[in-house]
């Protein structure tokens, strides 16, 4: 049987979690408070499918078999429980990051909440989310807003809130970043920080995070697409919908038809009521700064100016 001691609390997009291991989550002062999701290591998940790929194995509603070769299977069930194979001490950290990423979003997914594959800064009181496919940038983006004075307020997967504004929670207080990022963008020597593995290059920058996390209004959200810098175009709800749904976390990970009416629900809100911009720009990290500055301009200018239809 598996140890359900949980000593470590956290709190991440409202909800409680409590954990058998260290995470780089923020942690929980609710301590009376009955958590509504628990992650716990099993050494054996049960019958276990023959693995062909990494990520899903398996899953149906409210279940999901994760499995990768470094750090073995997790499992996520109902919303409300993670298990998983312990790993060996090279392994930590790309299982905190597996854990706190793709296991959380799925769970979450699982719990009736829309995720996005993105980023989020926060400029000023709100905040802007960035979305594209693999590789696109969005990591060195927010990574150059952070290095202009902003703040990174989530990397890899956003969690919406908000009862009448659409809002973003802060996420994991940490970002994966590729060694030439580092250098030439937050212009911190690579070798100072963690490998997320000994195999990887990458590295774990942690981000500044608020003590008592808070969802921040979002203002925008810009789908990044390599090509020459040209105007952005402001997509309809139609079309802002079918580019989100796109870019959907946990779907990506999922093997079965997992969005729900509520999932879809969550994200016609989301086109409806926030901007949804195009964005092409050059991918090369020269004229990532530059692409901060125009973002940053434009986005004030809207501010003050007559909104786009």
């Amino acid at each position: 049987m598996p140890s359900l001691a949980t000593p470590h609390r956290y709190t991440f997009a409202g909800s409680l979690i409590a954990s058998d291991r260290l995470l780089p989550l923020v942690t929980s002062q609710g301590a009376e408070q009955e958590p509504t999701l628990r992650i716990h290591a099993e050494r054996e998940l049960g019958a276990q499918p023959p693995v062909e790929d990494i990520g899903c194995v398996s899953s149906e509603p409210g279940q999901a078999l994760l499995y990768y070769p470094w750090t073995g299977y997790i499992r996520v069930t109902g919303g409300a429980r993670i298990t998983y194979n312990p790993a060996s001490e090279d392994e930590a950290a790309l299982l905190d990051t597996l854990l706190t990423g793709a296991a959380l979003g799925v769970a979450l997914h699982q719990r009736g909440h829309f995720t996005l594959h993105a980023s989020a800064v926060q400029i000023g009181d709100e905040a802007v989310a960035l979305v594209g496919g693999m590789r696109a940038g969005k990591t060195t983006l927010a990574c150059a807003f952070q290095a202009a004075g902003h703040t990174i307020l989530a990397d890899d997967m956003i969690v919406f809130g908000g009862s009448e504004q659409v809002s973003v929670w802060p996420g994991v207080p940490e970002v994966r970043v590729d060694p030439d990022v580092l250098l030439n963008i937050v212009r911190i020597e690579p070798t100072t920080l963690r490998r997320i593995h000994p195999s990887s290059g990458r590295r774990i920058l942690p981000v500044p995070t608020q003590q008592v996390p808070a969802p921040v209004p979002l203002r925008a959200i810009v789908s990044l697409t390599e090509g020459e810098r040209a105007p952005w175009e402001r997509l309809r709800p139609p079309q802002a919908f079918m580019e989100l749904l796109q870019h959907a976390y946990a779907p990506r990970l999922l093997r079965h038809d997992s969005v729900t009416p509520g999932h879809l629900s969550q994200l016609q809100r989301l086109a409806t009521q926030v901007p949804v911009y195009t964005l092409h720009r050059p991918m090369s990290l020269k004229d990532v700064p530059d692409t901060v500055s125009w973002v940053t301009e434009r986005l004030a200018q809207r501010t003050t100016s007559t909104p786009d239809p």
